[in-house]
């Protein structure tokens, strides 16, 4: 079997030299591709690509068409799926539709519109419309927006703000959650691994359900489901098409990688 593994940053990540390591256990030497190297010509020869991420500020016409050259090809994650997820407001409503719980969420062109959904809500959470790893999320109050410093037009994420009391990591792929944990942080907000260092292993079979049906809703293989528990239920807040693993593998002791080199060659064997 050939396999691409295709990144794009200049130099290949830790996750997918993590990943080419696990092939090789299987005697599998993947080719490791930039995503600005990438052809339509180049991939015929491979069985399997996986796509640990895309250049998102190309053109959506060329971004368009190597999605369709990618179509032609088994693609883990599918660059079509990745690009819906990556959009924290279409993605949002689409499990909204799919009948998945999610928090109220909005998208706001300017502080004319954030004010209009402060005004109901009183408060909430400012994202950007694609990011992770936490950066560019702000708590804002209605009396707060006055003093925040915005570009014009603001064209970002507002969703609700949540009475929690857990926030979890779930990495799942299509046949159930690989692993789980609860994020810890002594600051009420931050709670992303990244930033706090702080978590505990969670049950996996908890939270499978909601988390396999988050990833067939975005047509995704697999993906970070970051869910909160609320005196109303679990809600899902966002899905990572390319999540990083290693605060997951810490923290459960599973190795992540090995179980998605795994399932990848089941998808890839049918």
């Amino acid at each position: 079997m050939k396999v691409l593994i295709v990144f794009p940053q200049r130099r290949p990540p830790p996750s997918a030299i993590e990943l080419r390591s696990k092939f090789l256990e299987y005697g599998i030497d993947p080719l490791l591709y930039r995503f600005d190297d990438f052809d339509c010509y180049s991939i015929e020869r491979f069985d399997l690509i996986l796509l640990r991420g895309a250049r998102y500020d190309y053109s959506s016409i060329r971004l368009q068409a190597i999605a369709t050259c990618l179509d032609e090809r088994l693609t883990i994650n599918p660059l079509k799926s990745m690009i819906l997820a990556r959009d924290k407001y279409t993605s949002i409503k689409v499990l909204e539709r799919n009948g998945l719980p999610v928090p109220a969420t909005f998208f706001v062109r300017n502080k004319g519109d954030l004010l209009k959904r402060l005004s109901t809500l009183g408060k909430g959470v400012l994202k950007p419309v694609s990011g992770s790893l936490g950066f560019g999320v702000t708590p804002i109050t209605e009396d707060g927006i006055f003093y925040l410093q915005t570009p014009y037009p603001l064209d970002s994420v507002f969703q609700e703000e949540l009475e929690k009391a857990r926030d979890v990591r779930v990495l799942a792929t299509r046949e159930g959650v690989v692993a789980a944990m609860y994020r810890i942080s002594y600051d009420a907000f931050a709670t992303n691994y990244h930033v706090s260092k702080n978590a505990d292993p969670a049950p996996k079979d908890l939270y499978e359900e909601i988390a396999v049906k988050a990833l067939e809703a975005l047509g995704l293989y697999y993906g970070g489901v970051d869910l909160i528990e609320t005196p109303e239920g679990v809600k899902i807040i966002e899905v990572n098409p390319s999540p990083l693993w290693n605060g997951l593998s810490e923290v459960t002791g599973v190795d992540v990688a090995k179980e998605l080199v795994k399932y990848f060659l089941k998808v890839a064997r049918g």
